[in-house]
């Protein structure tokens, strides 16, 4: 993917933010449905792929750097840490013991390392520059999306008692810390989603072209579908899933430049 399919999605997503501005809540009151079967399991299982994603980078980080015994100690941490999160929030709605959650982390992070040791790859250093840059890619998502989420405090839409009332525009900012009720703006399930932007150049390194454009496709699909379903879930606006997704594809177009 180049410079110009970037600019592609870019110019679609701002035109959405516009759009949005003007439309935000006639369009959550249209959509909303709490008990859209999609759009739930969207809630469940939207970050999922990504985390597992950015959990396997980190395994592969500690295998490439296995003789280094900080490196690989890091890696090895991240990974463990990666496959909690990777449970802990399709956990959000199954409600299972946070000893359970642990467990199961653990147990995925452990696979991952257990399929290192049976394969025993040899990594490249263009194999272990990707993997290394769409960690750092999902870092600055992190920061970034949380960040503004802590400061400016727009209400969920499924929070509110009186839409009419108490709905905000997008740039109106009240900052309510750590509340998750009132960290709607912007939506860290759209910005995480893009992460898999990153395997069309994993499809790049195998010289599949038909795959690569198919992965890309992939990517965008999902996620239109994820930011469709956090509107739906009341979870977001339409304005929070395009400016998620706008700081999700710069900072993988970031990671990919430096790839």
């Amino acid at each position: 993917m180049n410079k110009k399919f970037f600019l592609i999605i870019w110019s679609i997503l701002l035109a959405g933010l516009v759009i949005g501005t003007f439309t935000d809540l006639p369009l959550s009151l249209r959509l909303y449905d709490r008990n859209n079967v999609v759009a739930k399991r969207i809630d469940m299982f939207a970050m999922a792929p990504s985390m597992m994603l950015v959990e396997v980078c980190c395994c592969t980080f500690s295998w490439y750097n296995r003789e280094d015994k900080a490196r690989f100690t890091a890696g090895i941490l991240l990974t463990v840490l990666m496959g909690f999160l990777v449970v802990n929030e399709i956990n959000k709605r199954l409600g299972m013991n946070i000893l359970v959650v642990i467990v199961l982390g653990a147990v995925l992070a452990a696979g991952s390392y257990a399929v290192m040791i049976i394969k025993k790859p040899e990594i490249s250093e263009t194999q272990y520059a990707t993997v290394t840059n769409m960690m750092l890619s999902a870092l600055l998502i992190f920061v970034i999306t949380s960040g503004i989420k802590t400061v400016w405090g727009r209400l969920r839409f499924y929070a509110m008692e009186d839409p009419a009332a108490q709905f905000t525009s997008w740039y109106v900012i009240r900052p309510w810390g750590l509340n998750d009720r009132f960290r709607s703006f912007p939506s860290g399930h759209s910005s995480f989603s893009v992460m898999m932007f990153y395997m069309t150049v994993v499809m790049g390194m195998q010289n599949v072209k038909t795959n690569r454009s198919v992965m890309a496709l992939i990517a965008v699909l999902w996620t239109a579908a994820v930011m469709w379903g956090r509107i739906t879930y009341g979870a977001h606006f339409l304005t929070d899933t395009c400016v998620g997704s706008l700081i999700g594809t710069v900072c993988v177009y970031k990671g990919m430049h430096n790839i």
